[in-house]
């Protein structure tokens, strides 16, 4: 007490000391700019933007308690000068302090046991559990129920104390007179709802009065003793008398639990206590001291004006915008009003209109939800037929719903709520949206101002805490208004048994999401800004209220001298209410209780009449108070309203609605719900069914999106992958597009993949490394099954990551790669069949085959790696293996190539041709017609045809030249491949120098060895002088040389190699170089090469047609390399240089294209000249029509009217 009077002195004097200074305003700019000056530090200092990043995380944990803890005791929060009004105060505000804090003991420890026991793991619900677990579960639970008990008893107790505190306030006579304690009526309300619930929660429960019932049999077991077996076991186990003794206890022991919890009488138990005697006297036998309270006429009216103040409130706002815990409320209404007309007499006839009145909440909330998100539904019909049967003077017919119809009343109220069910989710959803975006614009972090914008900065921050604190008031009733639709749903139709629509399963996740955006909103993401202002807009409401305290205050204080009608007792609750509400910014659940019990002192039937100003400012007052409640204990709301718990206790509803999630973007949210059923499961240390619940939610995300999922995307990307090989083998050669190209029906479930992340209680899931998973382990089973399918899987992996960003490991497989294909011996066997079977790719070094055998699903192609895999195993001492092979091959094809030359009819084509260019060179510009070289192509045409393949002499001695060329392009494939063999090896020698010097020594070591084997024995004093590297062991030397060796051969051919090109050219140079008909073979390349482009232009044609029968093959640089061969061999190349028949091709081109152009020209001018004598003749028609149809409209117009005449005529003789 000294403590407070001095701080509030000081607060006083330092009042008094700020106004000494003539300049407030001076005082105030260095301050603000000092603030100012610390903010931009804390803004550009790096944690915070640390912070800020953790806020904006999905999956922060980063939150900011805001609940005040109190430790001042409540005597000490009550500054006032009168005693009896600070002991009354403080009496009430403990009382009701405990009522919490038992309220908040059940929410957390004793309700969630209740509602786990008997809970079967999620993956094992359909096994049924037997007797003797049910008989254990309930033997674990005994210390739980144990404390259960003890913990009713300890709620009757304070129920009991504060009914008699109540019933002792109401008699006396003047200086509680008029005065209302709707705060004390208000906690015993609470504390009567949590019995009601503890009732509701037990008698739901029907794995509990089954295990009761097994336990129970377990001690008549027991108490026959002498007839089982089993039981005898424990008596020779515990022993015979320990037993016998501990037996009857025990019975009484669960006689008590029995009565106290399992019978589901709670509520009923704490109406009927004796309330007329105090525990004291009872406990020590003194029933002297007697409370009234059956007989308190005062205290009941007191009760009943407290039931119908709290129904007209509740009812007012449920199903409104502004409803919190309205329906919580009708839940304590109802207590009340049950525990009313238990305590009242037998004689007293209760009221049949507030009986109405209180059954009417049947009409308005058909089904009231408790527990959070277990939704146990609650009917308050129900509940008075069971505690407050209707009184006689109430008529069955005027009370609406009927008793008898009360089951129907509620299937329709069901089939109501599905009929509107999806239309008021709707509309929750755009609240919710707009209250996000304000949310957005208004808790912004603060910024900083200049020096012009400080002169507003105080009513800009006042204006702005008002509005931060009205968002945090609409936070709460949007959660409820979430949470009210949604459970009442999933109670009605438990209730009722009435199937839940798959058409509202989307609207289902809607409130969910609903619920947990809201709570990530004002919970995580922006619980930073939230922590800073809530103290601002708890002091900005307290200023508010101590306004409206102010009126009342000035008028009792000029009334102090009359000493009557407890204005002195409403003063010193003003005053206290006043400290109250100055001296700190946060406030606890006691400060809250003593500032509304303080409200209810000043604001008393005296002092604020019916219809007067005073009575205003109390109804202003309230309004303010319960604001300022509803703030104090906001995050503790805000975490019971958002509770999703709803979705493990209708588990079955999970799949169906992850898979009708509507929006993808609920997700998160839905698995975050999944998450809030974990306080409950490890209330009593119920590990064993948190896990099978994280796998079940698992199962269900697996089942309804992760793999449907999978499906689609590699469903896309086969027919993506067809669809681009088809492109290929097609005329049109455009592919399809890059883009991600969705499904109209997948749209939704590929933004999954959007997501980095998916938590789901404490296990993280990575969609995009799921899928990819999955891919990864398709196409590596479906490859080891068909090897040759190697190309599909790997465009496909390429598909994957252009268009959906997947990186696919690599799955190690072949993949149908060739270097483990063909063998170079093989090849070197059969070279005669691979040059004619192969076609050469100059700049790639790759053979590719011409024509797959019948039946095979690819084209086998050998290039660099393959043969530098064939080396690795032979070696590279093939390699000139390979040269003799291919000398041997071209000498059987130069010999047909000779013999093809000596021919007569060619010898003697080809040697007009060089003389007539000899003759009409300058004629010819020094370049070979190409018309020339066409006619020489038909002339050999016409010595005859194959019967076999269609081909001309020509084209068999083409094909000749380019099996040469093919020949030698294996041999310069080997050569590089041997290269790249030496370079692969070469990498693990560190040096060649180091690496030879060490074999070199090596190998001298041993010669070394072998010539002083040859002396005597007598010089061993002089091998002693030998370096130490001579007693290295036999097997060490021999590696030493054999590294010697290898290294030597590998600095070889990796440093020099061997150019196996001259060597052949310079062999068949100086045999071929004689021959007097090989002159002119030079002429014959023009015509060689037009044979050669038409053959290439067949082949293409044929690579997209879908028989092969044919040679089908895209590149053949074969026939390049053997004419440049030849030439070499021969020394023709100058003389081919000389024909320019290159040159002559380009001006042949040029020309045909000139000529085309021209005839296209002169077809474009025909064009033109038909359509402008086709207008003219149009032209003329129509006016020979229109003359026409002139001539012949006058001709019938005279005819009718020589008929008109005649008919005129004949109407005269008639007349």
């Amino acid at each position: 007490k000294k403590m407070s009077l001095t701080t509030r002195d000081t607060v006083d004097n330092a009042r008094d000391w700020r106004v000494d200074f003539e300049d407030e305003e001076g005082v105030q700019k260095p301050v603000a700019t000092e603030l100012q000056r610390f903010l931009q530090l804390v803004h550009e200092h790096p944690i915070h933007d640390k912070k800020e990043q953790g806020i904006k995380n999905e999956n922060t944990i980063l939150r900011i308690d805001t609940r005040p803890s109190e430790r001042a005791p409540a005597f000490d929060l009550v500054q006032t000068g009168e005693r009896s009004i600070r002991k009354v105060i403080a009496v009430l505000a403990f009382v009701a302090d405990e009522i919490r804090e038992l309220c908040e003991l059940a929410e957390a420890h004793f309700i969630p046991g209740i509602l786990v026991f008997g809970e079967m793991p999620a993956d094992l619900e359909e096994l049924s559990e037997t007797n003797v677990e049910k008989e254990i579960t309930f033997g674990h639970f005994i210390s739980f129920f144990q404390e259960l008990a003890r913990f009713i008893q300890r709620c009757h107790t304070c129920a009991h104390n504060l009914v008699q505190q109540l019933a002792a306030l109401s008699r006396s006579k003047n200086i509680f007179k008029g005065v209302h304690f709707d705060t004390a009526t208000d906690s015993l309300a609470e504390l009567l709802a949590l019995l009601v619930t503890i009732d509701v929660a037990i008698l739901r429960n029907d794995a509990l009065a089954d295990a009761w019932t097994e336990y129970k049999r377990i001690i008549a077991r027991l108490r026959s003793s002498s007839k089982d077996q089993w039981a005898n076991d424990i008596f020779l186990e515990l022993g015979e008398q320990r037993v016998e003794q501990s037996l009857p206890q025990f019975e009484f022991f669960l006689g008590e639990i029995d009565r106290i919890v399992l019978k589901g009488t709670c509520f009923r138990a704490c109406a009927e206590l004796d309330f007329e005697h105090t525990l004291e006297s009872k406990m020590n036998n003194e029933l002297d001291f007697v409370v009234v309270v059956r007989d308190n006429a005062i205290l009941l009216a007191e009760f009943e004006r407290a039931v119908k103040i709290k129904l007209d409130r509740a009812l007012a706002l449920v199903g409104t915008a502004s409803e919190t815990d309205e329906r919580l409320q009708l839940v304590q209404v109802a207590a009340l009003y049950c525990f009313i007309r238990r305590i009242a007499p037998a004689k007293s006839e209760p009221d049949p209109k507030l009986y109405r009145s209180v059954w009417s909440i049947e009409k308005h909330v058909p089904v009231i939800t408790l527990v959070g998100g277990r939704a146990l539904p609650f009917f308050v019909a129900d509940f008075l037929l069971e505690h407050a049967p209707p009184p006689p003077n109430v008529l069955l017919k005027k009370i609406e719903p009927l008793p008898n119809a009360l089951d129907n009343t509620r299937r329709e109220a069901c089939k109501r709520l599905d009929s509107h069910f999806e239309t008021q989710a709707k509309a929750l959803e755009l609240r919710r949206l707009t209250f996000l975006a304000k949310m957005q614009a208004r808790f912004q972090r603060c910024v900083l101002q200049n020096s012009n914008q400080q002169q507003n900065m105080t009513t800009s921050s006042e204006l702005l805490l008002e509005q931060r604190g009205a968002l945090l008031l609409q936070a709460l009733a949007l959660a409820q208004s979430h949470a009210s639709l949604l459970r009442s749903c999933v109670a009605l139709h438990v209730a009722t048994s009435t199937p839940f629509a798959k058409r509202a399963l989307s609207s289902f996740a809607s409130l969910i999401d609903g619920l947990k955006s809201i709570e990530a909103c004002v919970c995580n993401e922006r619980s930073a800004v939230i922590a800073e202002s809530l103290s601002g807009a708890l002091k900005a409401l307290a200023q508010a209220l101590l306004a409206q305290l102010g009126p009342l205050k000035l008028k009792l204080e000029r009334k102090t001298s009359q000493k009557k009608n407890n204005r002195l007792e409403s003063l010193a609750a003003l005053e206290a209410a006043s400290v109250l509400l100055t001296s700190s910014q946060t406030f606890s659940s006691s400060r809250l209780h003593i500032l509304g019990l303080c409200l209810c002192l000043a604001f008393n039937d005296t002092t604020a009449p019916e219809n007067s100003s005073e009575r205003k400012c109390k109804e202003r007052a309230q309004a303010l108070a319960r604001r300022l409640t509803l703030l104090a204990t906001f995050e503790t709301r805000m975490h019971r309203i958002c509770d999703a718990s709803t979705l493990y206790w209708s588990r079955e509803l999970l799949e169906p609605t992850l898979t009708a999630i509507g929006n993808i973007q609920r997700l998160p949210h839905l698995l975050s719900a999944a998450a809030d059923i974990s306080h409950v499961l490890l209330a009593n240390s119920s590990t064993e069914l948190l896990e099978p619940w994280k796998r079940r939610v698992i199962t269900a995300l697996d089942t309804a999106i992760l793999i449907p999922l999978c499906h689609h995307i590699e469903n896309d990307l086969r027919v993506r992958a067809h669809a681009l090989g088809a492109s290929r083998n097609s005329k049109n050669t455009s592919a399809p597009s890059n883009g991600q190209k969705e499904i109209s029906d997948h749209s939704q479930l590929l933004q999954v993949l959007k997501f980095n992340n998916l938590c789901i209680l404490d296990e993280m899931i990575q969609p995009r490394r799921y899928v990819a998973a999955y891919l990864e382990k398709v196409f590596y089973d479906l490859t080891v099954v068909a090897l040759h399918d190697w190309a599909t899987y790997a465009e496909m992996r390429a598909l994957a990551r252009q268009s959906y960003g997947l990186e696919l490991r690599e799955n190690l497989l072949p993949m149908g790669s060739l270097d483990v294909g063909l063998d170079i011996l093989r090849i070197m066997q059969n070279i005669h069949v691979f040059v004619s079977r192969f076609s050469y790719n100059l700049n790639q070094q790759t053979f590719i085959e011409r024509r797959p055998d019948r039946g095979s699903k690819n084209v086998r192609c050998i290039n660099i790696r393959s043969i530098a895999a064939s080396l690795k195993q032979h070696g590279l001492g093939v390699c000139d293996t390979t040269v003799n092979f291919t000398y041997q091959f071209l000498t059987q094809k130069f010999h047909i190539f000779s013999q093809f030359l000596y021919d007569d009819y060619i010898r003697s084509h080809l040697s007009k041709e060089r003389r007539w260019f000899r003759k009409h060179r300058i004629a010819c510009d020094s370049m070979y017609p190409y018309g020339r070289a066409a006619d020489l192509v038909r002339e050999i045409r016409k010595l005859g045809i194959s019967e076999n393949d269609g081909n001309s002499f020509l084209d068999h001695f083409r094909i000749l030249i380019t099996e040469i060329g093919n020949a030698l392009g294996y041999v310069r494939m080997v050569r590089s491949a041997g290269a790249e063999f030496c370079a692969d090896a070469a990498q693990f020698v560190p040096s060649f120098e180091q690496a030879q010097s060490m074999a070199n020594n090596c190998a001298n070591i041993i010669q070394n060895e072998n010539e002083e084997e040859e002396k005597n024995d007598d010089a061993f004093e002089k091998n002693a002088q030998v370096d130490d590297n001579q007693y290295l062991s036999s097997a060490t030397k021999g590696a030493g040389k054999n590294l010697a060796a290898v290294i030597q051969n590998l600095s070889k051919n990796f440093a020099e190699g061997r150019d196996y090109f001259q060597v052949l050219v310079n062999v068949f140079q100086k045999v071929l170089g004689d021959h007097e008909h090989l002159t002119n073979f030079y002429t014959i390349v023009p015509a060689l090469c037009l044979s050669w482009v038409d053959c290439q232009l067949v082949a293409k044609d044929r690579v997209f047609k879908q028989s092969r029968s044919k040679d089908a093959y895209f590149t053949d640089d074969g026939f390049a390399v053997g004419i440049a061969y030849i030439l070499a061999i021969l020394d023709q190349g100058n003389r081919f240089d000389s024909l320019h028949w290159f040159d002559s091709v380009k001006a042949k081109i040029l020309a045909d294209e000139a000529e085309l152009e021209q005839r296209l020209a002169t077809r474009e001018r025909k064009r033109k000249a038909r359509e402008h004598e086709q207008e003219q003749q149009k032209k003329k028609s129509s006016t020979f029509s229109f003359l026409s149809n002139s001539t012949s409209s006058t001709n019938n117009s005279t005819k009718t009217s020589a008929k008109a005449i005649e008919d005129d005529d004949d109407d005269d003789d008639d007349d």
